[in-house]
C-alpha cells in the first residue's frame, strides 16, 4: 500500500517529492519502473531540509524508515515484536531540521482499510533534542509494529527488518569473529606470522571479543 501510494503522489505536480534513498528502495523503484521519482541520499536530504527551513516550501519528504542500513551512532534500540533491533535516527534527524508534520500509514479506526496518521511535531516542544529524537523513533517504530502485525504478507520490509535485528547482528559478529580468527591462524601456521607473545595477546583478545556482549 505504501508503494502504491508513492507512485499516485508522483503523479502530482503541484507537489514537490524527495525520496530518501536506499538500495532497497532504489531497486524496488527501478522494478516498478518509478521512472520520475526523486531519490536522494541521506545526508543531502538532510542538506535540502535545512536549506528550505526558513522558506515556504510544497516539498514533500517520503522514507521507508526500516530499510535504512543498520550503523552504530546511527540508530536506536528498540523492541519489535518482542524482540530488539534498530532503529533509523534518520527520520527524526530529518523532523528535528526543519519538517514540521510527520506522517505514517495505520490502520484505519474501524478496521478497514488505511489512513494517515500524524504526529505535529510542535507537540513535541519543551522537550530536548535527544527525548525529541526517541519520541520520534517510537512513534514511527509504534506504527511500522501495527502495520506489520496487521497486514504481515504485505509488508515489504521483512528482510530489513530482520538484517536490523540484535539476533541478526549477532549472528553476523560471530561471523566475522570467526572469519578473523581463521585468518588468524592460517598466517600463523603459515610461518610467517606474529612472534608467539603477541599471537598470544591477540587470541586472548579475540576470546574477550567473542564472550563480550
Amino acid at each position: 500500500p505504501a508503494l502504491q501510494l508513492v507512485r499516485q503522489l508522483l503523479q502530482n505536480r503541484l507537489l514537490d517529492i524527495v525520496l530518501v534513498e536506499t538500495p532497497q528502495l532504489r531497486t524496488t523503484l527501478t522494478d516498478l519502473q518509478f521512472t520520475n521519482a526523486n531519490l536522494l541520499p541521506a545526508k543531502e536530504a538532510i542538506k535540502v531540509v535545512k536549506a528550505r527551513k526558513a522558506a515556504a516550501s510544497n516539498t514533500l519528504y517520503i522514507s521507508f524508515p526500516e530499510t535504512h542500513s543498520y550503523q552504530a551512532g546511527t540508530t536506536t534500540q528498540m523492541e519489535f515484536a518482542g524482540k530488539g533491533y534498530g532503529v533509523s535516527l534518520l527520520e527524526p534527524l530529518l523532523c528535528c531540521s526543519g519538517i514540521p508534520v510527520l506522517l505514517s500509514l495505520a490502520m484505519a479506526e474501524d478496521g478497514q482499510g488505511l489512513q494517515l496518521s500524524r504526529l505535529p511535531l510542535a507537540s513535541l516542544g519543551g522537550q530536548g533534542p535527544n527525548q525529541v529524537m526517541a519520541a520520534i523513533a517510537g512513534w514511527l517504530a509504534a506504527r511500522l509494529q501495527a502495520m506489520a502485525t496487521a497486514m504481515p504478507q504485505q509488508t515489504w520490509s521483512w528482510a530489513a527488518l530482520f538484517r536490523a535485528s540484535k539476533h541478526c547482528r549477532a549472528i553476523e559478529r560471530s561471523d566475522k569473529l570467526k572469519q578473523l580468527e581463521a585468518y588468524v591462524e592460517a598466517w600463523q601456521a603459515s610461518g610467517t606470522g606474529l612472534e608467539l607473545a603477541s599471537y598470544d595477546i591477540l587470541k586472548t583478545r579475540l576470546q574477550q571479543l567473542r564472550q563480550a556482549k
